[in-house]
C-alpha cells in the first residue's frame, strides 16, 4: 500500500509542474508573443496643473505607466488640426518637468 501512495504523490506532482510548467509558456515558444506582455502597464487616473499662459488648472486624467521602461503617458482626447476627432496616449516627457 505505501507504494501506490508513493506512486500516486510522484504522478500527481509530475502532472502539477508540467500544468504549471505550460502556463507560464516557456516550453512552448510564447516568450515573444503578445501575451508575454501581459501586466506590462499599469493604469491610474490622478490630477495634473494644466498651464495655459497665466491661468493654471487641476485637470483630473488616466495615466499609463509602462513597468518594463518606466515611460509615462497621459491619455489625451480631442480635436486634431483637420477639426477630427482624435484619441491618443501623450508621452510625458521627464526632461520638460519644472524644477522644484
Amino acid at each position: 500500500m505505501n507504494r501506490i501512495n508513493i506512486a500516486i504523490a510522484v504522478t500527481a506532482a509530475a502532472v502539477l509542474f508540467v500544468a504549471g510548467y505550460a502556463q507560464t509558456g516557456k516550453g512552448s515558444g510564447q516568450a515573444t508573443s503578445p501575451q508575454a506582455a501581459i501586466g506590462r502597464y499599469q493604469l491610474m487616473t490622478g490630477e495634473y496643473g494644466y498651464n495655459a499662459g497665466a491661468l493654471v488648472s487641476q485637470m483630473k486624467g488616466v495615466f499609463r505607466i509602462d513597468t518594463a521602461t518606466g515611460r509615462t503617458s497621459l491619455y489625451q482626447v480631442g480635436t486634431d488640426n483637420q477639426g477630427r476627432y482624435v484619441e491618443y496616449w501623450h508621452q510625458i516627457d521627464e526632461s520638460l518637468r519644472p524644477p522644484q
